[in-house]
């Protein structure tokens, strides 16, 4: 007890190491203030509405505690598995159908936090993949934000052969996550890197939903709550040094006009007094990565890489939410593709949205967009953002949610840590 107690008053501070790093959680002596409650309250009995004040009080902890209990159940069951082999494709058999079946059949008891899933069909001795197990696959495949075309690959495979008890523990360890994201956005955009998804919300109303591109593994886009400050119309783009060694130079010693076929410009520094550098005045074959002393700067233009929108906000880290050229990439099934920004697939929409509330009409945008001139809009109030990283989750219609770690944060902390529930 007094460990979950020294739990609770500490994973505000603590959170983001203890439930997304390997560094084990260390119990200690809780605050005073929680021994003298916990002390008061064994003897005036009121055990159990105490424990529950010190549960998540978000509002998605009732419906996923609802679904670990069903997961729990099944814990103890020898789960059956679908074995390696070539891709199932709808309407062709398949002799390990009737696994297949099973394992549906159990998942569906679990994939929502209320009533039991029961529109798949009784067990059959017959060895096509047909329409209705296609139909429960691909409810499968969109439970784990797979792209759900009912065609059974490694990925999709990967997740049905996933046991209860693992899934249980997976969300356990997000149940917990849930005590260091606000109970109740109100107001403001939320991103949850997982899931590659934004949603915009006013007044307790979702006004916006969008897929989002993040960090790829190696340049992850970073937990943060900030506040968006203005929009930027045709933005211009200062290319951070670590792209430019690692991205962009690379690139131009094999091409010598890739500068200039990108609207690249090359400045000396980033002072208002900064000098162009004429490329061809460069000796390329002496540049390396190491030994690279200017500065590289994007002109607005359809090429550009943040789009036509920037959307500013403070970051000790310099990430942002912007539009992208090309939205092509938003047709993958992995979104982790960037170097740490937010790339916002309905950027123009949500562009649309702040400017309104700025006091800009269509107009008065679609001109700005054809003059093509750098343009800076303050939003009437600083809207808050949240980037967060959650990987299982009911949604708004009960279903329950699991996501690929990306990041690897559930093995991390699943290695140094025990969750309690």
């Amino acid at each position: 007890m007094f460990g979950y107690l020294h739990f609770v008053a500490n994973v505000a501070a603590q959170g983001e190491t203890w439930l997304y790093d390997d560094s084990p959680y260390k119990m200690g002596i809780p605050p005073t203030v929680f021994l003298n409650r916990w002390q008061q309250t064994l003897q005036q009995g009121n055990i159990a509405e105490y424990m529950a004040s010190l549960t998540p009080q978000h509002p998605q902890y009732k419906n996923m505690r609802q679904v670990l209990k069903k997961l729990l159940s099944e814990q103890h069951q020898p789960w059956p598995q679908l074995p390696n082999g070539s891709n199932l494709i709808p309407g062709k058999r398949d002799v390990n159908l009737p696994i297949l079946h099973k394992i549906l059949s159990h998942a569906n008891t679990w994939l929502t936090a209320t009533t039991p899933v029961t529109d798949l069909p009784p067990p059959s001795v017959d060895t096509l993949y047909n329409p209705a197990l296609v139909a429960a696959v691909k409810r499968f495949q969109q439970a784990q934000g797979l792209t759900p075309d009912g065609i059974i690959g490694t990925g999709t495979r990967k997740w049905l052969n996933l046991s209860p008890q693992k899934r249980a523990t997976l969300l356990a360890l997000n149940m917990q996550r849930l005590r260091i994201l606000p109970a109740d956005m109100k107001t403001g955009i939320m991103v949850n890197i997982a899931d590659y998804s934004l949603h915009y919300y006013q007044e307790g109303n979702e006004i916006l939903s969008s897929a989002v591109i993040v960090g790829r593994p190696s340049r992850k886009t970073p937990f943060m709550s900030s506040a968006l400050s203005n929009v930027v119309i045709n933005p211009q783009w200062k290319v951070p040094t670590s792209m430019v060694k690692n991205d962009i130079l690379p690139k131009v010693k094999y091409d010598a006009t890739y500068l200039k076929q990108h609207g690249y410009t090359i400045l000396t520094n980033w002072n208002n007094n900064a000098k162009i550098i004429d490329p061809s005045t460069i000796n390329w074959h002496l540049i390396s990565a190491n030994n690279f002393p200017y500065r590289l700067r994007q002109a607005p233009g359809t090429n550009n890489s943040l789009g036509r929108y920037k959307f500013n906000m403070p970051s000790s880290d310099s990430i942002y939410l912007h539009d992208t050229p090309n939205h092509r990439l938003f047709q993958k099934e992995t979104l982790a593709l960037s170097s740490g920004c937010v790339r916002v697939h309905k950027a123009a929409i949500l562009a649309k949205m702040l400017l309104k509330d700025a006091g800009w009409d269509d107009t008065r945008l679609s001109n700005t967009l054809k003059q093509g001139n750098t343009t800076y809009v303050n939003i009437r109030q600083h809207l808050p953002v949240l980037l967060y990283y959650l990987t299982s989750w009911v949604d708004k219609e009960g279903k329950v949610q699991f996501r690929t770690d990306i990041y690897n944060y559930d093995t991390a902390a699943q290695s140094g840590t025990q969750i309690v529930t």
